[in-house]
């Protein structure tokens, strides 16, 4: 008799099985750079929430960077890139992006890659008493001679030599000297030449010369 009816209230809700898809580009896993260094990380999902993106740049050497001052970021529905400048002039080192991503349904993704800036090449150091050596100038006795080189990256080509009285002579690794490396993959890398003194028999001014190349086409 005139009573009326409840108004049903229906809830809506999303199923969401699939996690974000993370695609880094610009600059390759794994990869020696010399050129222009400016990576690209695109997240996609359709409940894609912006507030739980990390995106995270770390040298090994230097530690993490801030990254917005190094990238702009654009947001669209259930889009996000984060576009990176060109790294500057003397940040070389080894880095790992990463970024993670969570959806509102809670999926999860991440992804990663490792690559190096590499532009200034290798350095070198002489060790004390090759230092001493150079210092006296003048010698009545050969000594071995002692050079390090330094890298971000991994060395494709080695050369060593020296010239007398415009002479020059290219020394064999095992018999004239030997190399002694170290460092991991997500290490600089260290050469230590050790150039036996029975190179040096014959009187005169020996200039000594170190030639490489490494996988960022520095020579």
């Amino acid at each position: 008799p005139g009573n009326s009816a409840k108004e049903c209230v229906m809830e809506q809700f999303t199923l969401d099985q699939t996690s974000p898809d993370i695609v880094i580009s610009g600059v390759k896993d794994k990869s020696a750079n010399r050129g222009n260094v400016a990576p690209v990380v695109t997240i996609s999902d359709t409940n894609l929430s912006a507030d739980t993106v990390q995106v995270t740049l770390t040298g090994a050497n230097t530690g993490e960077h801030e990254i917005h001052a190094m990238a702009s970021v654009h947001t669209q529905k259930g889009r996000m890139v984060v576009r990176f400048y060109d790294f500057a002039k003397g940040m070389d080192d080894i880095y790992t992006l990463s970024c993670k991503a969570v959806d509102k349904a809670g999926n999860e993704t991440k992804s990663a890659i490792r690559f190096s800036v590499n532009r200034d090449g290798s350095a070198y150091e002489i060790d004390e008493a090759t230092q001493k050596l150079l210092e006296q100038r003048y010698i009545r006795q050969p000594k071995d001679i002692v050079i390090t080189e330094i890298n971000k990256d991994d060395l494709c080509l080695t050369e060593i030599s020296y010239s007398l009285e415009g002479k020059v002579v290219v020394l064999k690794q095992g018999s004239d000297y030997t190399i002694e490396k170290s460092g991991q993959e997500d290490q600089w890398k260290t050469y230590r030449y050790h150039i036996r003194a029975s190179c040096f028999q014959k009187e005169g001014t020996y200039v000594i010369n170190v030639y490489s190349e490494d996988a960022a086409n520095n020579r």
